[in-house]
């Protein structure tokens, strides 16, 4: 493919805290994108979503991973989950976070953004608004409410790679 065009775009936790449609109690974070963010207006139809760069704060102190309903192609298989721990099933991963506990006497702990391999999801060009819900390993929650427990704190970057449009038209030819 050729002709990849890439918009960046950088969303602060603190922000989506202040969005009256987040519930950052919840673990999830609402972010409002204005068209005038976008620097490529000759887009597809559709664009490869990633996450690119993240930070939390360190003091959340748990293995996290950030899901989206703005993924067209992600969702979660559950079939052996109980129905205590079902999450919706419209949620695609598109990054995690590993936490390291700190060596015994020292102060030294981090929470690193894993993108090994980013994850690129399919969404909407240019989506007008970005929903993302962290969860810990079990499922449950993360509370980025506080600022005084790490909430309110941190960004997430987005990626978002536009093709050129012929590269996605429909194939009657299976892979």
């Amino acid at each position: 493919m050729d002709n990849i065009k890439c918009d960046y775009i950088t969303l602060w936790i603190k922000d989506a805290a202040n969005n009256s449609q987040s519930d950052t109690e919840n673990g999830l974070c609402v972010w409002n994108i204005g068209q005038n963010n976008y620097y490529y207006k000759d887009k597809a139809l559709t664009t490869l979503m990633s996450v690119c760069d993240a930070t939390l704060d360190e003091r959340l102190d748990a293995n996290i991973t950030m899901m989206t309903v703005n993924a067209i192609n992600g969702s979660t298989s559950q079939i052996d989950s109980t129905n205590g721990t079902k999450i919706q099933e419209n949620l695609g991963c598109i990054g995690s976070f590993v936490s390291h506990s700190k060596p015994a006497n020292t102060n030294i702990f981090e929470i690193r953004y894993n993108n090994a391999s980013p994850i690129e999801v399919q969404t909407q060009a240019q989506p007008d608004q970005i929903r993302i819900l962290f969860l810990k390993d079990d499922k449950s929650v993360v509370d980025l409410s506080n600022p005084d427990d790490g909430g309110e704190a941190g960004h997430i970057t987005l990626k978002f790679k536009y093709f050129n449009q012929k590269d996605y038209e429909v194939s009657t030819t299976p892979f």
